[in-house]
């Protein structure tokens, strides 16, 4: 998915150790990531695309949101 934002935004083939920013990135495409990643689920910072340039680093970092299903936070459970 990742690598796929990251096409779409570069209008390139992305692979999983490309550098971002050696496949023509910049600080336009960066925020065009950050907000395609949002809508796919996926929270990244810009710190962590400008630190982690390639797929495969900033996938190893990046947080998925939480199931559906989870309790929020602060919630109870029934019975606790």
């Amino acid at each position: 998915v990742l690598a796929d934002i990251w096409s779409a935004a570069l209008g390139v083939e992305v692979g999983v150790d490309d550098d971002f920013f050696e496949l023509g990135g910049d600080s336009i495409a960066a925020m065009k990531v950050i907000g395609r990643a949002a809508r796919e689920g996926l929270r990244v910072t810009s710190r962590q695309l400008f630190e982690r340039r390639t797929v495969a680093r900033l996938a190893a970092v990046i947080e998925d949101p939480a199931p559906t299903d989870a309790p929020a936070t602060g919630a109870r459970l029934p019975g606790v």
